[in-house]
């Protein structure tokens, strides 16, 4: 089967690439520009299948662009969507009324909408070929950190787990990222203070999201073993970040590293949510008392109603004030899913490591920490590993 084309007129580089990357997994061959000029060229020379615009060019509007596609016979009728960060009705009204077939707002969440409009436009006229679905498999495999309130040790598991990992796997790339806004934690666990972060990278020149630009700038630590992506450090950096670009930029972390650990904290939001989706596993940490539980179902249920399946949301139990509150059976009954793991209460062990920025694993190697954390990655990972294997057999990973 000849691949349909699809022409990708934006003039942030990070949407493109992150846009072209998903089509092109998707079977799709993708042509990009920048400007609208450079876009019609594109689309009268080139005779694409579809079109994907921006309205927001440096030189002519989306409706522009439309409209004059509109009037040329050679692209009257291909089906053009608009794709941008504006949500605003009238731009919508005025975008539909100019001659796009759709209109879509940017978020990772779309990116399936367009998918399905396209599929609609460009009828799938094979099915996919296995070589096709193992490209549709992200590279780095993702484990996300999920709780349902603060101070369930969400962050010190991340960073303790992802350092633990990097002992087993000592030739594996991973990148611990902290997505907890507005401020997180994980560069002041593993004594990081230098000036690439979130906030920087979101809103830095948009060849900073490229894989391999990202791979060199973000600081491997020591004795942790692994490239940390830092919170922004401030409240009002936090604010300042770009939502937009967050869904390229996990794009370009699994692309650069074999394992990526997010920790979200208890940030359920727009932009956390596209990430669950996306992950390999969640790893919901929830401490055995009635109020964390009681939300972490509330949580869980959420998760399942968007569509999210169960076997790749983990529960683990994390007991940081010793062996008092709830049995693990009561948990697994308040929360509506069994826990799979349990880390045992650790005393002053985390605060002290903490403090001296060492992972647990190496601070208290001898320490039955130590051992179970070492159970807990592997058995992850062959959890992740069958889950894979699971998706390609199905052929689509969404």
């Amino acid at each position: 089967m000849e691949e349909k084309r699809v022409l990708i007129i934006d003039a942030d580089a990070p949407s493109r690439i992150y846009l072209g990357r998903a089509l092109t997994q998707r079977g799709y061959q993708v042509l990009q520009a920048a400007s609208g000029k450079e876009g019609l060229i594109l689309a009268w020379r080139e005779r694409p299948e579809a079109i994907v615009i921006d309205p927001r060019l440096p030189d002519l509007s989306g409706e522009e662009v439309v409209q004059k596609l509109r009037k040329d016979p050679r692209t009257a009728s291909t089906p053009c969507l608009a794709l941008s960060s504006d949500p605003d009705p009238k731009r919508i009204a005025s975008c539909l009324s100019a001659g796009f077939n759709e209109y879509f707002t940017k978020s990772a969440q779309n990116i399936s909408k367009i998918f399905s409009a396209l599929e609609q436009f460009l009828p799938i006229e094979s099915p996919i070929r296995e070589e096709e679905k193992k490209k549709q498999i992200p590279h780095g495999k993702m484990i996300v950190f999920l709780s349902a309130k603060g101070g369930t040790g969400t962050s010190s598991l991340c960073a303790n787990l992802a350092a633990t990992l990097a002992r087993l796997e000592k030739g594996a790339s991973i990148v611990t990222a902290d997505l907890v806004l507005p401020l997180g934690s994980i560069a002041s666990i593993v004594g990081y203070n230098g000036a690439v972060n979130l906030y920087t990278l979101t809103t830095a020149d948009t060849q900073a999201l490229e894989p391999q630009a990202l791979k060199q700038k973000l600081p491997q630590i020591l004795p942790w073993g692994f490239h940390v992506l830092a919170a922004p450090p401030d409240p009002e950096a936090a604010n300042q970040i770009r939502a937009e670009r967050i869904g390229p930029l996990i794009e370009a972390l699994r692309e650069s590293f074999d394992y990526v650990f997010v920790d979200l904290g208890r940030s359920l939001s727009r932009i956390s949510l596209p990430i669950l989706e996306q992950a390999d596993v969640i790893l919901l940490v929830v401490t055995p008392d009635s109020s964390t539980t009681l939300l972490t179902r509330i949580v869980l249920e959420f998760l399942i109603k968007k569509g999210i399946p169960t076997k790749r949301i983990l529960p683990i139990i994390n007991r940081p004030v010793g062996l008092e509150g709830l049995p693990k059976a009561r948990v697994d009954e308040e929360i509506g899913l069994a826990s799979i793991y349990t880390i045992p209460y650790l005393g002053g062990n985390v605060t002290v490591a903490n403090q001296l920025h060492q992972p647990l694993i190496e601070k208290f190697s001898k320490d039955m920490i130590a051992i179970s954390l070492q159970d807990i990655i592997r058995d992850v990972l062959k959890k992740m590993q069958k889950l894979r294997e699971e998706m390609l057999t199905g052929g689509i990973y969404v």
